[in-house]
C-alpha cells in the first residue's frame, strides 16, 4: 500500500480509538492501536522512531500519566516489544507480589531487577524469569513505592540491544491484625452493644502516599463528566472545626471531592459537600471544610484528566483524618458496608445478616481505610440453636379464602418466652421462611397458595420453641375463558350467574360453572355428538370485574381551584396543580378536584381493590418555565367531596365539602419528574359507593410555600398520562 494512503488510515483509525480530549500520549497510542488492528503492526517501528524524534517516547508525560499538563519529554524509541501487563500494580507489606510479566512478542524472554528502597527491609534482587514472587516488607505507616526494572529481548524492531521497561508496585503498609477475629452469636439472640468484630483504635496515617490506578471509574460530578480511576478514604472526624485537605505532591493533575457519610460512585451527586481542583501548589488540590467532630466523611482523590494513573500524597489539617476502619464483604469489592472499628453486622445493609434468625456463617474483610488494598479476614457466625421438642402456644384461627383478594390476621396464645418471628412454609414445613418480629400476629393479605404459618419463640441460650401451627388454605379463582365455541375445543364459562343462548357445535365439550344458577333460554342448542356439562360450582372466588376509568377531554370531570383567583374556576387545563407558592408576597394555594364515573358499579358490589394512577405533566413544565417538575416537600393527600359541583362552576368561594375519613396521604416525590402509580384508594371508593360519588380533592398535605406537584389531567393530549382508575368487585 502506498505510504500516504496508510498514513491517512492510520490517522484516521487513530481519531476512531482515542478518547474525549485526548493527551499526545493517548493520541499518540490510538494512532499504535489503530496500526495493529489494520496491518498487525507493520508500521510500529516506524511510527515510534518518528514519535520519539519529537519527544513522545516510551516514558514521555512521566510515563504513568496521560495529562498533558505535566509533560516530561522523553526520547526513548518505542520498541515492537513492549510490556502488555499492567505497568502499575499494588502490593500488601508481608504478602507475596506475584506478578508474571507478559509481551505479546512470542519468545519474549525476561530479567528484572530491584534496587534497595527507603521504608522497605528487603535487600536489593535480581532474577532471571517473568514472575515477581517476592514477599516485600513495609517498616512505614505509608505506601512506598518500588521500582522494578524488566530487561527483555526482542526488540522487534530490528535492533540487537535489549528493551528494558519498569513496573511500579505500590507496597502498603501490613494488614492490621484484628483484636476479635472470629465473634459467635446463639441463633436467635442480640449482639450486646459496643461488641461485634472489633480492630484496635489507630489513626489513618497523614500523610497518605497512594497511587491512581487502572479500576473502577466513576463520571465526575459538577466539573466534568469525563470519568476518571479514583481511590476513597472514609473516616471520623476528630474534631469539629475547619480541617483542610490537600494533595501536596502528585505525577498528574489531581481532584479531591469531600462527601458526607458515604460515596456512591454510580450516583456521585448524592453526598457531595464540596470539591476542586487546582487550589492547590500548581495543578494540585485544596479544600477546606468545617466538619463535625465523630461524624462520617468521605474523600475521594481523582483526576483532572480522564482515566489518568500516578502517584500521589494527600494530607489533612488539624488533627489528621482520625481513625476509622472499612468493612467489606469480598476481599476485592471497592464499596466498603461499614466504618469504624467496632463492627456488629446483623442488620446492616449489604452484611447478607438481616437478623439472627437463621444460623449463618460469613466472612467478612476490613482495612484501615487508608490502605484498602491490605484487608484482614473476619468471621461472623451465628450459632444453630436447639429446638425444644415441646410445643408453646397455638395460632389461631385457620382459614379458607380466596387467591389474591384476601387480608387477615393470625394470633398466637398460650405461648411460654418471647417471640421472636414467624415461620412460614407452603409445603408443610420441609422448607420455610422466617420473618423477623416480635409481634404476637401475623397479618398476610394477597395470598396465592395454600400455607403453613407457626411462631418461633426464645426459651433461653441457645434454645427455642415452636408453636402449633395455623393452616391457610387458599382456592384459587375459576378462570373466565373466552365466550366463542369452536370444534374439538374445551370451553369452560365461569361466572356467578350464567344465562346461555349458544349453540353448541358437535365435537366440542362445553362445561358452564356458575356460583348461583345456570339458565338455558331460547337459542341454546347442544349438537349431536358435544359434551356439555353443566354445573353450579360451591366456590365464591370468582375472579372480580375488573374496570378501568381513564376519561378524556369528552368525558372528563376535572378542575382547579385558587384562593388568589377565589371566584374563578379552571376547567379545561391539561395538567392538575396542587400548589403552595408566594405570587409577589402573598400565598398561593392551588387545589385539584376530579371525579370518576362509578355508575357502572352495582351498590351491592365487593370492592377488592382500587388503585390510582397519576402521571407527571411535562406541558406544565413547558407552559411555566420556571418550574422545573415536583419541588419542595410536597406531600399530598387525597379527600373524598361529599357535596355536589361543578367542572365549570366550582371556585375557591364555592368549593364543595370534603370528609378525612379514609384519606390517603402520598408522600413527598422523590424526583422532580415520578409518576405515581397504584395509589390505593380502595376505602374511599368503598366509601362513595357505600354513600354519593361527588368525586375527589387533591391538596398538599401542608399548604405552606414552597411546594408544586405537577400532574397531567383528563385532557392531556398523551393518553397513557390522563389520570386512570383501576377497580376490582365481586358480586355478593
Amino acid at each position: 500500500m502506498v505510504g500516504n494512503v496508510a498514513a491517512l488510515k492510520l490517522v484516521n483509525e487513530g481519531l476512531r480509538l482515542q478518547p474525549c480530549s485526548p493527551s499526545f500520549v493517548q493520541a499518540r497510542d490510538a494512532i499504535l492501536a489503530a496500526d495493529q488492528a489494520l496491518f498487525s503492526g507493520r508500521y510500529r517501528c516506524a511510527i515510534g522512531r518518528a514519535f520519539a524524534r519529537r519527544g513522545l517516547g516510551l516514558n514521555a508525560s512521566t510515563g504513568t500519566s496521560s495529562n498533558d499538563r505535566v509533560i516530561t519529554a522523553d526520547y526513548t524509541p518505542l520498541t515492537g516489544n513492549a510490556l502488555s501487563s499492567p505497568l502499575l500494580i499494588n502490593a500488601c507489606s508481608g504478602t507475596p507480589i506475584n506478578y508474571t510479566a507478559t509481551s505479546n512478542t512470542i519468545g519474549t524472554t525476561f530479567r528484572w531487577s530491584r534496587s534497595t528502597v527507603a521504608g522497605i527491609s528487603n535487600p536489593e534482587a535480581s532474577r532471571s524469569g517473568a514472575v515477581i514472587d517476592e514477599t516485600l516488607i513495609n517498616t512505614t505507616s505509608a505506601a512506598v513505592s518500588v521500582t522494578y526494572v524488566f530487561t527483555f529481548l526482542p526488540t522487534g524492531c530490528g535492533g540487537t540491544s535489549e528493551v528494558q521497561q519498569t513496573v511500579q508496585v505500590i507496597v502498603n503498609p501490613a494488614i492490621i491484625t484484628p483484636l476479635i477475629a472470629t465473634y459467635n452469636i446463639c441463633q436467635n439472640s442480640s449482639v450486646p452493644s459496643g461488641q461485634g468484630l472489633s480492630m484496635p483504635n489507630t489513626n489513618i496515617s497523614n500523610p497518605i502516599s497512594d497511587a491512581l490506578v487502572v479500576g473502577p471509574t466513576f463520571a465526575k460530578p459538577l466539573f466534568t463528566a469525563s470519568d476518571s480511576y479514583y481511590k476513597i478514604y472514609s473516616f471520623l472526624a476528630p474534631i469539629t472545626g475547619n480541617v483542610s485537605f490537600e494533595t501536596t505532591a502528585g505525577s498528574f493533575d489531581t481532584f479531591l471531592y469531600l462527601y458526607q457519610n458515604s460515596f456512591n460512585p454510580a450516583d456521585p451527586s448524592t453526598n457531595l459537600l464540596t470539591y476542586d481542583d487546582d487550589s492547590g501548589s500548581g495543578t494540585l488540590s485544596l479544600l477546606t471544610y468545617n466538619v463535625v467532630q465523630g461524624n462520617t466523611y468521605v474523600i475521594v482523590v481523582a483526576s483532572f484528566g480522564t482515566l489518568t494513573t500516578g502517584t500521589y500524597i494527600l494530607s489533612a489539617s488539624n488533627g489528621g483524618f482520625g481513625s476509622t476502619f472499612q468493612w467489606f464483604t469480598s476481599p476485592t469489592t471497592t464499596t466498603s458496608i461499614f466504618s469504624g472499628s467496632i463492627f456488629n453486622p446483623v442488620g446492616v445493609a449489604g452484611s447478607g445478616i438481616t437478623n439472627t434468625l437463621v444460623p449463618i456463617v460469613k466472612n467478612y474483610y476490613v482495612a484501615r481505610s487508608d490502605n484498602s488494598a491490605c484487608r484482614a479476614t473476619t468471621t461472623f457466625t451465628i450459632d444453630q440453636a436447639e429446638v425444644s421438642p415441646t410445643l408453646s402456644g397455638i395460632v389461631s384461627a385457620s382459614d379458607t379464602v380466596c387467591a389474591v383478594f384476601n387480608a387477615g390476621i393470625l394470633t398466637l396464645s398460650q405461648h411460654t418466652g418471647n417471640i421472636l418471628g414467624w415461620e412460614v412454609s407452603e409445603d408443610k414445613f420441609k422448607t420455610y421462611t422466617t420473618v423477623s418480629s416480635a409481634s404476637t400476629t401475623y397479618n398476610y393479605s394477597g395470598l396465592v397458595k395454600s400455607r403453613q404459618v407457626r411462631a418461633i419463640l426464645n426459651r433461653g441460650s441457645c434454645m427455642v420453641a415452636r408453636s402449633a401451627s395455623a393452616n391457610l388454605n387458599v382456592i384459587s379463582p375459576l378462570q373466565i375463558l373466552t365466550d366463542s365455541v369452536k370444534i374439538d375445543t374445551v370451553l369452560n364459562k365461569v361466572s356467578l350467574s350464567i344465562a346461555s343462548t349458544q349453540k353448541i357445535t358437535s365435537d366440542s365439550k362445553v362445561h358452564y360453572m356458575a356460583g348461583r344458577k345456570i339458565e338455558l333460554n331460547n337459542g341454546f342448542e347442544s349438537s349431536n355428538g358435544s359434551v356439555f356439562k353443566a354445573e353450579v360450582f360451591d366456590n365464591n372466588c370468582f375472579i372480580p370485574v375488573a374496570l378501568t376509568l381513564q376519561p378524556d377531554s369528552s368525558n372528563s370531570k376535572d378542575a382547579d381551584i385558587s384562593n388568589l383567583l377565589a371566584n374563578s374556576s379552571f376547567p379545561s387545563n391539561r395538567y392538575l396543580i396542587p400548589y403552595s407558592w408566594s405570587q409577589f408576597g402573598t400565598p398561593e394555594i392551588r387545589r385539584s378536584l376530579i371525579q370518576f364515573d362509578l355508575s357502572t358499579i352495582p351498590t351491592n358490589a365487593v370492592i377488592d381493590s382500587a388503585f390510582l394512577y397519576l402521571s407527571f405533566s411535562q406541558k406544565l413544565v413547558q407552559d411555566s418555565p420556571p418550574f422545573t417538575g415536583h419541588f419542595g416537600s410536597n406531600s399530598f393527600e387525597i379527600k373524598r367531596i361529599i357535596a355536589d359541583w361543578g367542572a365549570t362552576s366550582t371556585t375557591w368561594a364555592n368549593q364543595p365539602a370534603t370528609t378525612t375519613t379514609n384519606a390517603v396521604i402520598v408522600p413527598t416525590a422523590t424526583s422532580q419528574t415520578q409518576d405515581y402509580p397504584k395509589i390505593d384508594i380502595r376505602n374511599l371508593v368503598r366509601d362513595q359507593i357505600t354513600n354519593t360519588n361527588y368525586g375527589l380533592i387533591i391538596k398538599h398535605q401542608t399548604e405552606t410555600p414552597y411546594k408544586i406537584t405537577c400532574l397531567a389531567s383528563s385532557e392531556e393530549l398523551i393518553a397513557t398520562k390522563r389520570p386512570k382508575l383501576v377497580i376490582y368487585y365481586r358480586y355478593q
